[in-house]
């Protein structure tokens, strides 16, 4: 065997080697030592410049500027606790990069604020390149509305928690600038309603219409429209179209009346327009032959037919609280019910961009867009959010402009706080994506204004100018070509002065009424609708009548419905749904249903239909208008009709017309009546805030009754009642030991008939109203006032000194019930016309009521009668609903 021989490495390469691994080793360390040396420098300077970048200063922050002088006044007796200078003084600054984003505030807390006292902060404010949204926080938070203009605002407040003032821009970064800042104290008892609230344009553009710039078109004018040359107006009742001469000047030419409470007009093409007359529904009206217009249809809609709009063959009306309701109008002389979208919210306006409905819902502060290509299936696309009762929704493109009313939609409830009244002004989407409509720009009509009346808007855009209405504000026009960005143009206001004119009207009565000016001094004629001529821009109003203004960028709008959108139709039902359930009279609209002996007595939009037992038809008593309401009483039918009161003589299957009843309402809409037990007298729910008694004595000559007897033998007129509003079914459902009762908004009211006179037994304030409630008399002289989700029960005579609120609200677990109220037999049946709900309870024990049954319906069903065998419940367009009960 034989071994390799190993040769042993000097020892000085040896030692090289580790002196060379030895250095490599340093050099690594060395240079991890400088790298992280330099990391330390790095991340140093990073934080120097994000440090930097954390103060603030003109460039990333709110910028606070020297004074600039206000336009407005703020009442005399204030004191000034914080100057301008003083805040310039003591204002902190954070930037756009700092958690609590571009900020402004000044520290408080050495200052002493009296809880007792109301403070008003005033400030100017502008944003450099487009609208935006600043929070103020001032006791409470909120938000205004920045523009691109110089505007003075006012923030009253009223809150003893004051520790700061603090202005946090809420969009997107851009140079926002603030001047003027001052901080008022006031005593206790300041006058809020004329104390300054909300924005005011630093140069308003205000121009000031003489009286006698009246046009002198129309009375009580509610809307109007302008094509080809001719001017359409609706109020008092009765349509106005008016020739526009070569010269500009208007000349009436036709006219149309009797058309109950008119309120919008919407052109289809220059042959056909229709309107909306509220609780009277809505006509299509002929205007081929512009001197004499005529009616081609009626259309009886659920409820108050707020607004109406056109999409192709198809209308489209806004109901309240009756949602909305899509109606095919291909045979023009006979409207067609196709569906309605209930949403459970005020449907006020109504507005179609080719297969997307736009509903502006009036009371939530919303706009709710509705895919309606199928228009029997319309589906919810999008809610859209604006700051106010909202009006009009106007479509421009890719643009949605919304005009608003009354109070913002927080801090609104109570006159100084900053919301209320504050909500009036025009918000623009960007819709071009219609699932996502993105906020653009807000701009605010000046200071507060609110007023129970004239609480509906208009707006309409062309040619890159917005126009929307005010009512008691004016008339607002609005440059929008660049829609972040509006600039106003003018603000044009009629005032009628106290000591000059004739129209003028006292509004100081009421201490929740606020106005931007001293209505104790003049009141703005209410403009309530605005279109547009070729160079000139037409207004209508409601103490005046019509006003023009000469404005050279205006362009008339294209009025011709697009006829090239095609909508389908899914003949889709759900009247299958429930066991036990029927539907009858299908094709017919029905209102109401009654029974006397085997026989049944329906009322629809074609008359009087008579069923026997076994719900044949037998015969049909043919009317001219709507069969609203049905009494029976000793063999005598009296109805609801409309215009009147119906009387006929019934017999089983025969029913005899006896007398006619006109009404001396001036929107006539009889929709609901009451009858005493003796045949004397009838009650009629007979327009919007109005009831009419008629003496029956005589039934082939009923007469109108002017005055009641009081239980003291002095006479109170019937138009002094006092009920207040009266939307639908105000009259309780059934007598009470004899009494009729009527439930208004304000009053409750109980009469009773002592054969020669009718006496008002008693009158209170109602506690319980709701217009999704409803009352009803139990057998033993008590009521059923549906309420708070659930039912009260009382005595309305025994218990009329009590705050009927306070009472015990009876309720099925977990079951929420609203709706106008039956009681018979043991059973509670609620009907929400609205919602489409129905609930069917046990109140044997009214203090422990049981769920017997519920049903959702797309119908809107109303009062119904309970039989032994039968619910039967009137559903409108949907016919009538039969339950056949259970045995017992």
């Amino acid at each position: 065997m034989r071994f390799g021989h190993r040769r042993n490495i000097p020892i000085w390469i040896q030692g090289l080697i580790v002196i060379i691994g030895i250095a490599v080793i340093s050099a690594l360390f060395i240079y991890e030592k400088v790298e992280e040396e330099r990391m330390e420098q790095h991340v140093l300077q990073m934080e120097k410049e994000e440090r930097k970048k954390l103060i603030p200063s003109d460039e990333n922050s709110i910028n606070v500027l020297q004074d600039n002088g206000f336009v407005t006044d703020v009442p005399e007796q204030g004191k000034l606790v914080l100057s301008s200078e003083t805040f310039r003084e003591n204002y902190e600054r954070t930037s756009r990069f700092d958690v609590a984003a571009a900020s402004v505030s000044v520290d408080l807390s050495k200052q002493s604020f009296d809880a007792s006292k109301i403070y008003l902060l005033r400030f100017r404010m502008k944003a450099e390149e487009n609208a935006a949204i600043v929070n103020v926080n001032f006791g409470k938070k909120y938000n205004f509305f920045i523009t691109t203009e110089w505007n003075e605002y006012y923030y009253p407040c009223t809150d003893e928690e004051i520790a700061s003032v603090k202005w946090v821009l809420e969009s997107d970064f851009q140079i926002i600038q603030i001047s003027d800042v001052e901080i008022y104290e006031y005593g206790a008892n300041a006058d809020l309603q004329s104390m300054p609230c909300g924005t005011y344009l630093a140069d308003a553009k205000e121009i000031k219409l003489s009286e006698d710039t009246d046009l002198n078109i129309g009375h009580q004018n509610r809307d109007i429209q302008y094509l080809n040359g001719y001017v359409y107006l609706v109020g008092d009742s009765s349509l106005i179209i008016a020739k526009e001469n070569a010269d500009g000047s208007l000349v009436t030419c036709g006219y149309l009346s009797d058309l109950g409470e008119v309120r919008r007009l919407e052109l289809y093409d220059d042959t056909m327009l229709a309107v909306a007359s509220r609780h009277n529904g809505v006509y299509l009206v002929d205007i081929s032959n512009k001197e004499t217009p005529t009616v081609i249809s009626h259309y009886n809609t659920l409820e108050i037919a707020n607004d109406v709009c056109f999409a192709s063959d198809y209308m489209i009306v806004a109901g309240r609280y009756f949602g909305v309701e899509i109606v095919d109008i291909k045979d023009r002389s006979n409207p067609q019910f196709v569906s309605k979208i209930s949403n459970n919210k005020e449907c006020y306006r109504v507005a179609v961009s080719d297969t997307t409905l736009f509903v502006s819902c009036w009371a939530t502060g919303e706009v709710e867009l509705y895919d309606i290509s199928v228009v029997d299936n319309p589906q919810t696309i999008r809610t859209v959010e604006v700051d106010g009762r909202v009006g009009e929704t106007f479509v421009d493109e890719d643009f949605m402009y919304v005009v608003t009313g009354y109070s913002g939609m927080s801090l609104k409830d109570t006159v100084g706080q900053p919301g209320y009244g504050t909500g009036n002004g025009l918000t623009i989407f960007d819709i071009t994506d219609i699932t996502r409509p993105v906020l653009v720009s807000t701009v605010k009509a000046d200071g507060s204004l609110f007023h129970s009346a004239y609480d509906d808007w208009s707006v309409c855009v062309n040619n890159g100018f917005a126009y929307f209405t005010n009512s008691y504000g004016g008339l607002y026009v609005y440059d929008v070509s660049n829609p972040a960005a509006p600039e106003r143009i003018g603000k044009y206001t009629v005032p009628l002065y106290k000591d000059k004119s004739s129209l003028y009207t006292d509004m100081t009565e009421s201490d929740a009424y606020v106005f931007p000016y001293d209505c104790s001094e003049y009141i703005n004629s209410p403009v309530t609708g605005v279109a547009l001529g070729e160079g000139k821009v037409y207004f209508s109003c409601a103490y005046t009548s019509l006003h023009s203004i000469d404005f050279s960028e205006a362009m008339p709008l294209e009025k011709k419905v697009n006829n090239s959108v095609e909508y389908q139709v899914a003949n889709a039902s759900d009247k299958n749904r429930y066991r036990n359930v029927e539907y009858l009279l299908s094709d017919e609209n029905v209102y109401v249903i009654q029974k006397a002996g085997d026989y049944y007595y329906v009322g629809t939009d074609v008359g009087i239909y008579v069923l026997d037992s076994k719900f044949e038809r037998i015969k049909l008593q043919k009317t001219d208008n709507p069969v609203q309401d049905i009494k029976i009483v000793d063999g005598i039918l009296f109805t609801a009709e409309t215009t009147g009161m119906g009387i006929y003589r019934v017999d089983d299957e025969i029913i005899e017309f006896i007398s006619w009843y006109d009404s001396n309402s001036k929107n006539k809409n009889v929709s609901s009546l009451g009858v005493t037990p003796d045949k004397a007298f009838a009650v009629l729910q007979a327009s919007f805030a109005g009831l009419e008694v008629v003496s029956i004595t005589d039934l082939e000559n009923p007469s109108k009754v002017d005055n009641l007897l009081t239980d003291d033998g002095n006479k109170i007129s019937v138009d002094k009642l006092g009920t207040g509003s009266l939307y639908y079914r105000n009259i309780v459902n059934g007598n009470v030991n004899g009494m009729i009762g009527v439930i208004g908004m304000a009053n409750s009211v109980w009469l009773r008939s002592t054969g020669e006179n009718l006496q008002l037994v008693a009158s209170y304030r109602n506690s319980l109203y709701r217009e999704e409630g409803g009352t009803a008399s139990m057998t033993d002289g008590t009521v059923v006032t549906i309420a708070n989700n659930g039912y009260r029960v009382y005595d309305p005579i025994a218990d009329m000194n009590s705050d009927l609120s306070n009472l015990n609200v009876n309720k099925v677990s977990d079951v929420f019930i609203s709706g106008k109220a039956t009681v018979s037999d043991g059973l509670l049946v609620v009907c929400n016309a609205y919602k489409g709900e129905i609930w069917v309870i046990n109140i044997a024990n009214p203090e422990n009521p049981v769920l017997v049954s519920n049903f959702e319906i797309s119908g809107n069903p109303d009062l119904c009668l309970v039989t032994e065998n039968y619910i039967l419940i009137p559903v409108k367009h949907s016919g009538l609903m039969k339950i056949t009960r259970s045995a017992k």
